[in-house]
C-alpha cells in the first residue's frame, strides 16, 4: 500500500469520527456556513452533515426511546437535538478553515495520484450502490449528490495533506519529544500491584468457573492479611511473587501501570493510583463492568524517562498534544467563518435521518 493511500485510509477514518464535512462551494446566497475568501457550505450539506453526527449519537438516544429532545445538560437546558446542531456546525467550520488553510495559506494541492484514489472510491461507492443512478438516490436521502461525495473526498484528501504538512515526519508543527515527556511527568502515576481475582478460578480441565461465596470470602481475607504484612513491614515484592494473581503484568507493564484520569483502567483503581502518595500502599477494590477484584496498590516515584516505554501511552499523549495545537491553529482563523442564522434556521436535526449507506 501507498504512503498516500495510508494516509487517505487513517483521514477517512478520521474525517468520520471527527465529522469533519463539508459540501460544495455554492452561490454566496446560497451559503450556511462560509468562510472569507473561501468555500461556503449549504444546508442541503448541513443536513448530510448532521445525518452523519446523528448516526454517532443514534445509541444514546436509543437509550431513552428515540427521544432527540432530552436533555443532555440540566445546567444549561440542552437537548440532544441540540447538542447535534452545535457539533454539526463546528465540524462545518473547522472543515472551511482546514481546506482554507490547504489551499490559500499552505498553497498545498492534490497530485495526481490522490485525484485517481477519489474516482476509485467513487467508483467502489457506486458498484455497492449498483449503479451510478442507485447512488444518486441513495444519496438523496441525505440531500446529498456524486458531486457532494466527490467533494467530500476532496476534502478529506486536502485534510490529510494539511495534516501531514504539519505533523508528519518533518512537518511544520511537529510535536517535540521534549513536550510528551513532560506530559508524562506532569499527568500520570506509576504503580504496580499484588491482585487478587474475585471472578473466576481455572479448573484443571482448563475452564473457568466462577467463584463461590465461600472462595470470594477467603479471598478478601487473604488479601487482608499480605496487606497487612506488607504495613508490618514485609517486602511487598517476595508477597507480589507469591500471591499475585495477574499473570499479564510482567509482559505489558513492565515497568508498572501508567495511569492518568482516563477509562483506561477501572475508575476505582485509577482513583486510588492518582490520590495515592509515593511509597504508598491501598487496598482497593475494582469491579462494575470489568472483572472484580482486589489490588494492593503500589505508588512507584514518577520516571519521565519512561515516556515512549509504552506505545500506547506514549502515541495517545501524542495524539492529545497534537489535536490541542491542531485546535489552536484552526481556532485562528475562526473569526473569518460566518454562519448564516436565516439559512440555519431551515436545518431541524431532529428529522435528518441517521446516515446508514
Amino acid at each position: 500500500m501507498s504512503s498516500f493511500k495510508r494516509i487517505l485510509s487513517g483521514v477517512l477514518t478520521l474525517a468520520l469520527c471527527l465529522m469533519t464535512f463539508a459540501g460544495c462551494a455554492g452561490d454566496a446566497k446560497n451559503a450556511a456556513v462560509s468562510m472569507e475568501n473561501g468555500g461556503s457550505v449549504s444546508v442541503s450539506f448541513m443536513y448530510l452533515l448532521a445525518s452523519i453526527q446523528k448516526n454517532m449519537y443514534a445509541d444514546v438516544a436509543a437509550a431513552n426511546g428515540g427521544n432527540w429532545n432530552m436533555v443532555v445538560n440540566e445546567e444549561k437546558g440542552t437537548t440532544l437535538s441540540d447538542l447535534l446542531y452545535d457539533v454539526t456546525v463546528k465540524a462545518a467550520r473547522s472543515s472551511l478553515i482546514c481546506e482554507y488553510l490547504h489551499d490559500k495559506v499552505y498553497k498545498l494541492v492534490l497530485t495526481d495520484e490522490q485525484k485517481q484514489v477519489i474516482d476509485k472510491q467513487m467508483t467502489a461507492l457506486a458498484e455497492k450502490a449498483g449503479s451510478q443512478k442507485a447512488l444518486e438516490d441513495e444519496l438523496s436521502k441525505y440531500s446529498a449528490d456524486t458531486k457532494t461525495m466527490r467533494r467530500y473526498l476532496e476534502l478529506t484528501v486536502k485534510q490529510a495533506n494539511l495534516y501531514n504538512y504539519f505533523y508528519g515526519e518533518n512537518g511544520i508543527y511537529a510535536i517535540d519529544e521534549s513536550a510528551i515527556k513532560a506530559d508524562f511527568k506532569e499527568n500520570y502515576h506509576i504503580v504496580t500491584h499484588i491482585y487478587f481475582n474475585l471472578a473466576s478460578k481455572v479448573k484443571e480441565d482448563g475452564t473457568l468457573v466462577s467463584l463461590s461465596e465461600e472462595e470470594i470470602a477467603a479471598k478478601r481475607a487473604l488479601a487482608e492479611e499480605v496487606y497487612n504484612r506488607i504495613l508490618a513491614g514485609e517486602d511487598f515484592y517476595t508477597l507480589k511473587a507469591e500471591y499475585s494473581e495477574d499473570s499479564y503484568e510482567s509482559e505489558y507493564y513492565p515497568n508498572g501501570f501508567f495511569v492518568t484520569n482516563d477509562t483506561t483502567f477501572p475508575t476505582e483503581f485509577t482513583s486510588a493510583a492518582i490520590e495515592m502518595n509515593v511509597g504508598e500502599y491501598r487496598l482497593t477494590e475494582t469491579g462494575g463492568s470489568g472483572t472484580p477484584g482486589l489490588h494492593i496498590l503500589y505508588k512507584l516515584p514518577m520516571d519521565e524517562n519512561l515516556y515512549n516505554s509504552d506505545k500506547t501511552v506514549y502515541n495517545n499523549i501524542k495524539s492529545k498534544l497534537i489535536s490541542a495545537d491542531f485546535d489552536k491553529r484552526l481556532a485562528e482563523y475562526a473569526d473569518k467563518v460566518s454562519v448564516n442564522e436565516e439559512k440555519m434556521a431551515l436545518l431541524n436535526v431532529a428529522i435528518v435521518p441517521e446516515y446508514t449507506y
